[in-house]
């Protein structure tokens, strides 16, 4: 029961960082003019990330076991903070 709790806990913030990025991070290409091509993008990403991940999770787990899994999950998450890490400078600039 407590796993189920926290995979739905995960999976509402998960839907809610979707939502805000499709949402609002496009509001800040409207001088552009690309503000739906930048919605779609990111959207399509999305989805395309959720399916990969899917097939992607299952034949890890299949070849590897979850232990490994785990672990692969948690260095691709380890990477991905570090890239946001990067570009915190950038980003900052960009919003101004």
């Amino acid at each position: 029961a407590v796993s189920i709790l926290c995979m739905a806990v995960l999976v509402a913030c998960m839907y809610g960082i979707n939502m805000m990025l499709i949402s609002y991070t496009p509001k800040r290409f409207d001088a552009y003019g690309r503000v739906a091509f930048v919605s779609g993008f990111l959207n399509a990403c999305t989805y395309l990330g959720s399916a990969a991940s899917s097939y992607g999770l299952a034949a890890a787990a299949e070849a590897a076991g979850w232990k490994w899994t785990v672990l692969i999950l948690f260095l691709i998450t380890l990477a991905a903070s570090l890239i946001c890490l990067f570009c915190v400078r950038k980003c900052t600039k960009f919003i101004q």
